[in-house]
């Protein structure tokens, strides 16, 4: 096992990374979240639509520098368009983004892939600065015999660097948030993931007491009446509850009322 990005200094400044299992699961509720609750789901819509809602404007200075960047923009692969919302969205999501790079040797033009977060095994930053990811290694697939490798390339010291020699990691971006201590990003939806699970239980008990507070029930008291004489009034009908704009009428030993529930809890407006 290459344990290399694992290793820490006894004495050094250790990782500030969720526990393996912990990072997992943070990413499964993320999408819970985003999938179910519709807090969440809005927060991030609306924090896509803020930054992203009237799309980008692109201007060039340079037409032949306009015709290299509108192919890669339009490329259908790439169609930045419609996929960067997505992208944005995932990026705060899941605080991690792992975009593979497939540039063309022949021409240079560039394609960009986008990989799952929750396929991520471990990232390897430059030990001199947590700021700089160096590798990422994928969670390993049925059938392979060694897990997929990225080399990050966010900063680049040279062209060819975008180039894959044979058996080496393949180029890819990756953009993390939420951790500036450690090498894996975090949900924006992390912090808050108890409270919005509270605000949607808050909301289904609200709604609940809304129906509680609509019942209603008729109370018909009979003075002098026996057990018997009240079933044979309860055959005969005399109990049915009235239909709207039904005339009531009864004497001084029949006494109709209506009861609603009195809960007496706080008003949720306020």
């Amino acid at each position: 096992l290459d344990e290399d990005g694992l290793w820490r200094s006894i004495t050094g400044e250790r990782s500030s990374n969720l526990p393996e299992f912990q990072q997992a699961r943070s990413i499964k509720i993320a999408k819970y979240l985003f999938r179910s609750n519709p807090a969440g789901n809005r927060l991030l819509e609306l924090l896509a639509d803020f930054v992203l809602g009237e799309g980008v404007t692109l201007s060039f200075r340079n037409s032949e520098v306009e015709k290299v960047v509108m192919r890669h923009w339009d490329d259908p692969y790439n169609d930045w368009d419609l996929a960067m919302s997505d992208y944005f969205q995932n990026y705060l999501l899941f605080g991690e983004l792992l975009m593979p790079l497939f540039p063309n040797p022949k021409n240079g033009h560039m394609r960009i892939g986008m990989q799952l977060a929750e396929h991520i095994a471990s990232v390897k930053a430059d030990p001199e600065n947590w700021r700089i990811p160096q590798q990422v290694t994928m969670v390993k697939r049925v059938g392979e015999e060694e897990p997929r490798r990225y080399r990050v390339v966010n900063v680049r010291e040279t062209r060819d660097e975008l180039m894959t020699a044979e058996g080496a990691a393949d180029p890819a971006l990756l953009f993390t948030r939420g951790n500036p201590f450690g090498e894996r990003g975090i949900s924006i939806l992390y912090a808050i993931a108890d409270l919005l699970d509270l605000l949607e239980q808050f909301m289904f008990s609200e709604v609940e007491r809304s129906f509680l507070l609509k019942a209603f029930a008729f109370v018909v008291t009979e003075t002098g009446s026996t057990d018997a004489q009240i079933q044979a009034q309860i055959k005969r009908g005399d109990y049915a509850p009235p239909k709207p704009g039904t005339v009531l009428v009864t004497n001084d030993k029949r006494k109709w009322e209506v009861l609603n529930p009195q809960l007496n809890t706080y008003d949720a407006w306020n």
